[in-house]
């Protein structure tokens, strides 16, 4: 994260507002998450020149990876609700 590295003053960061600091902290993160998405792109780009992997553009292996972060659910807040009740009465029985 290059706004965490070393040489970055970081009590400039602490002194911000904590409004601007979380924006910095959430671009610092983006910015390293793409850096790793490029570096695993790079290492797959000589078996994509030999054709023992398909051909994928930089942007499209990218919009793939992100797409694939959350995982949604088609269960409603009351299913949703009952699990997590379930849970938390198979914790409470342990401790």
């Amino acid at each position: 994260m290059h706004l965490l590295h070393s040489y970055y003053n970081f009590d400039y960061i602490l002194k911000l507002p904590i409004v601007r600091t979380t924006k910095l902290l959430n671009k610092a993160v983006e910015e390293e998450t793409e850096n790793e998405m490029w570096d695993a792109w790079i290492a797959l780009y000589p078996f994509m020149i030999l054709g023992l992997l398909d051909a994928v553009e930089f942007k499209d292996f990218k919009s793939k990876l992100s797409n694939n972060r959350y995982r949604y659910t088609e269960k409603t807040l009351e299913e949703i609700t009952q699990e997590m009740d379930k849970i938390i009465g198979e914790y409470k029985k342990k401790t």
